[in-house]
């Protein structure tokens, strides 16, 4: 699965071992202490098995946070400026601005300091 490639692969990673560290020293009630990567295990079958709809949760925070006005875009090619802008109005115009605001702060762990 690929889901456990890319896990066995960022446990390999040295800036992921730091921040896993990192994490291991948070606040548990703070999502910092959360983990940041997971296999089929950690993903599909524990949460399953405690009810918890992980590509419910996913689809819920796309609908919430994928907005425009949180994105940046960057466009290089060998097209004149007008051909780039109209190729990008046609494939992200249609990306919905629901004017989010990400928490930030406090707001993040719900008040709770990421590190006691």
């Amino acid at each position: 699965q690929a889901v456990d490639s890319e896990h066995s692969k960022n446990t390999q990673s040295d800036m992921w071992r730091w921040m896993q560290l990192l994490r291991n020293d948070a606040n548990p009630k703070h999502p910092m202490s959360n983990f940041g990567t997971g296999n089929i295990e950690t993903l599909k079958e524990n949460p399953e098995k405690l009810g918890f709809h992980v590509r419910k949760r996913l689809l819920e925070f796309h609908q919430k946070y994928y907005s425009a006005n949180l994105m940046c875009l960057v466009v290089l090619g060998k097209k004149s400026l007008d051909e780039l802008s109209e190729l990008v109005r046609a494939k992200f115009g249609p990306v919905v601005n629901h004017d989010v605001q990400v928490p930030s702060g406090p707001e993040i762990g719900g008040g709770e300091e990421p590190f006691v």
